[in-house]
């Protein structure tokens, strides 16, 4: 429990083995952000054309 943030151990505590917090840490987090992903997207493209200049 030491090796994740205070709120996701306060989260995962009391479930019983390790296989079912990693299904549980797995959906929480691969969950895409789309709105990020879109942001990084937009950076890429704009160095990329950068470069080509």
């Amino acid at each position: 429990m030491n090796s994740v943030d205070t709120s996701i151990a306060q989260s995962i505590v009391f479930i019983d083995n390790a296989s079912d917090v990693w299904i549980d840490l797995k959906e929480r987090f691969s969950q895409g952000d789309l709105v990020r992903v879109s942001e990084l997207h937009q950076e890429i493209y704009a160095l990329t054309q950068g470069s080509r200049s």
